[in-house]
C-alpha cells in the first residue's frame, strides 16, 4: 500500500469540560470561536485548568489526519515541530504508539497547545498556541523526511507560509516514488501547481 506523510502544526489538544461559560469571560474568549493566543496568555490559562480534570489527545489538523489514517491501518507518517517539554514528548510518544513515523523538529519555544474548552451546551471554543509549531521554516525540511511515501498531505493553516510549502513540494517531488501532494483545503489549486514548471 503506498504510505502517505502529514505536514502541519504539531499540537496537544487539552480538553477542559466547563461547569459554565464564566471562565471564558474571565479569558476573554467568545465562546464558540477559535483564537490564537500567544505564550503568555497560554500560561495564564493554563494556570486556570491547572486544578481541574482535563483530558489531552494529539492534535493539530495533519495531526488529526495521519492518527485517522493509523487507526485505519495505514502507516503514515508525520512532519511537524515541538519543545522540549512534557507536550513535546506526549505528541511523540502518542504518536508513536499509533503507529505512525514521527519525523519531529525540536524548537526553542513550548510546544504548540489547542486549549478546548466545552460549554454544558456542548460548544467549544478553542485558545490556541502555536508555540513551536509555528517556527517550523524551509531550511528545516530534508529531503529524507519524504523517503518512503508516495503522498504527501501538508495542512491548509500552513498555506501561509509560501516557502515552506514549495520547499516541502520540491523535495517531495524530488523523491522518485512521489505521487501527488494534497493540501487541505485547496487541493485542486495544489494539483495545478504541482504540474506546473516552478517546481
Amino acid at each position: 500500500m503506498d504510505k502517505i506523510i502529514g505536514m502541519g502544526n504539531a499540537l496537544v489538544d487539552v480538553l477542559v469540560t466547563l461547569q459554565d461559560d464564566s471562565l471564558l469571560d474571565e479569558m476573554s474568549l467568545p465562546k464558540g470561536s477559535m483564537q490564537l493566543i500567544n505564550e503568555d496568555k497560554f500560561l495564564k490559562i493554563s494556570g486556570k485548568y491547572s486544578g481541574v480534570k482535563t483530558h489531552k489527545a494529539t492534535g493539530g489538523s495533519a495531526g488529526n489526519t495521519v492518527l485517522a489514517l493509523a487507526n485505519l491501518g495505514a502507516h503514515p507518517g508525520f512532519i511537524g515541530k515541538i519543545g522540549n517539554d512534557d507536550f513535546g514528548q506526549y505528541f511523540k510518544k502518542n504518536g508513536l504508539k499509533q503507529g505512525i513515523d514521527m519525523k519531529l523538529l525540536a524548537g526553542d519555544l513550548p510546544t504548540g497547545v489547542a486549549s478546548t474548552f466545552i460549554s454544558p451546551d456542548g460548544e467549544r471554543t478553542f485558545g490556541t498556541y502555536l508555540g513551536a509549531a509555528a517556527t517550523m521554516k524551509a531550511e528545516n525540511l530534508t529531503l529524507d523526511m519524504f523517503k518512503g511515501y508516495a503522498y504527501l498531505y501538508i495542512e491548509g493553516y500552513l498555506v501561509q507560509d509560501h516557502e515552506l510549502i514549495l520547499r516541502a513540494m520540491q523535495l517531495r517531488k524530488k523523491r522518485l516514488d512521489c505521487k501527488s501532494a494534497w493540501i487541505w483545503p485547496v487541493i485542486i489549486l495544489w494539483k495545478e501547481i504541482w504540474n506546473s514548471s516552478i517546481f
